[in-house]
């Protein structure tokens, strides 16, 4: 056989040729490289594992927490009584500015949850102290609305209609915010919605500030439309002077630091905690669990709202106490855009109620 078929030729010094040379190169670095690659996989699967590992075992913390996670998945039926207290923006002098305790609302909340059903009975009351009652009721595929659901009570009462399917949203949102045991109920059920990647989703959008937060108003007199509110001295020394604080306040009181507080109440030392992150739809939701306890003190996501676009929504849970083979928050605030949303007093809670 000629040797040039075998890809040598006459006259290379070392009887090989270039061909033959290159050849060899490529063989050799197909050898390094996939060398290197085995090594990369060798060292990051260990990290993968530790990774999966510590989610599971603050996934198990979190079950504890709430009672465990056998007596999670046992739970069928839930009624709560609380008190609410809903805070809205633009309520100031200028357009989308000045907060105001809107809606002040006992609650019943029952939850069916083998059926996915929900009956949601509220007594609203106006800033104007005036009741109202609106029984939200969620079951199979369809969602009603009845009662008097009118927040300026122009209307009469007795109306019942289909729920909008952006209400039924928001209600189903709240109650699951509300309650972070369904969130865990529907991790049971599909393990994958745990996201394993231990970077933890950012916090991010609009966070308001006390210049837009105040005045915060609280209520108004019936008679005059006139507003009861806390303000601080910044506030109230742009606007006292004005036609606006003439006609529309009755008392004020300079609180300077609400705000402040309500922000630092909420503060619970999150990063020293541990979490687990759980896939949504809009965007991830993180839990915040206490490492002692095992209780979930916080949770973060993000959602969009049509004026000021994403904003951050963070749920603070607080005074668990047990009922029945569960334990509960009896006291949680929400916020929305780093200033108050809603805050819920938990009064009852029954644990497997048949309905």
């Amino acid at each position: 056989m000629h040797l040039k078929c075998l890809g040598f030729h006459k006259g290379n010094k070392n009887g090989v040729s270039v061909v033959a040379q290159q050849l060899f190169l490529s063989i050799f670095l197909l050898i390094a490289l996939a060398s290197c690659t085995k090594n990369l996989q060798i060292a990051s699967t260990p990290e993968l594992l530790d990774a999966e590992h510590r989610d599971s075992d603050v996934l198990e913390k979190a079950y504890q927490g709430v009672g465990g996670k056998q007596a999670l998945s046992a739970l069928e039926g839930l009624y709560i009584e609380d008190s609410r207290d809903r805070y809205l923006m633009g309520q100031g002098p200028e357009p989308g500015v000045g907060l105001f305790r809107g809606i002040t609302s006992e609650a019943k909340v029952s939850y069916d949850l083998s059926n996915e059903d929900f009956r949601l009975e509220f007594v609203h009351a106006n800033h104007y102290r005036i009741e109202r009652n609106v029984t939200e009721l969620i079951k199979d595929d369809a969602a009603y609305l009845m009662g008097w659901d009118d927040f300026y009570q122009e209307k009469p009462p007795g109306v019942n209609k289909p729920m909008k399917s952006d209400r039924l949203a928001v209600s189903l949102k709240t109650e699951k915010l509300l309650n972070p045991h369904l969130i865990l109920k529907e991790v049971i059920a599909d393990p994958s919605l745990v996201l394993t990647d231990s970077t933890e989703p950012t916090m991010f959008g609009a966070r308001l500030t006390e210049d837009e937060v105040y005045p915060v108003s609280f209520s108004r007199d019936r008679a005059s439309g006139k507003r009861v509110i806390i303000t601080n001295e910044k506030w109230l020394d742009n606007w006292s002077s004005t036609k606006f604080f003439e006609e529309s306040i009755l008392e004020y009181e300079i609180d300077s630091t609400w705000l402040e507080r309500w922000q630092r109440s909420t503060d619970s030392n999150a990063a020293e905690y541990e979490r687990v992150v759980i896939k949504n739809d809009v965007y991830p939701i993180s839990l915040i669990i206490d490492p002692i306890s095992g209780h979930i003190s916080q949770l973060n996501t993000v959602e969009y709202d049509v004026v000021l676009g994403d904003v951050p929504v963070e749920v603070f849970y607080f005074d668990w106490k047990q009922f029945g083979d569960l334990f509960f928050p009896t006291h949680i605030r929400m916020s929305v855009a780093g200033i108050p949303a809603l805050e819920v007093t938990r009064s009852n809670i029954e644990v497997n109620k048949s309905f």
